[in-house]
């Protein structure tokens, strides 16, 4: 699944300018963590996001 989906995003970008494309994505299970009201935790998913 995870192949597929990344073999799209590069057939995708193939067409953008070089600015415009996905460099890394990173596909998650669960959902975001978020506030009280309905905000994504930035602090929280920018963390757990390893530092390339």
């Amino acid at each position: 699944m995870e192949a597929l989906i990344r073999a799209e995003v590069l057939t995708c970008g193939r067409n953008l300018a070089d600015y415009k494309r996905i460099r890394r994505f990173t596909l998650r299970e669960d959902e975001f963590p978020k506030t009280t009201t309905r905000k994504i935790k930035r602090f929280v998913v920018e963390a757990d996001i390893p530092a390339a």
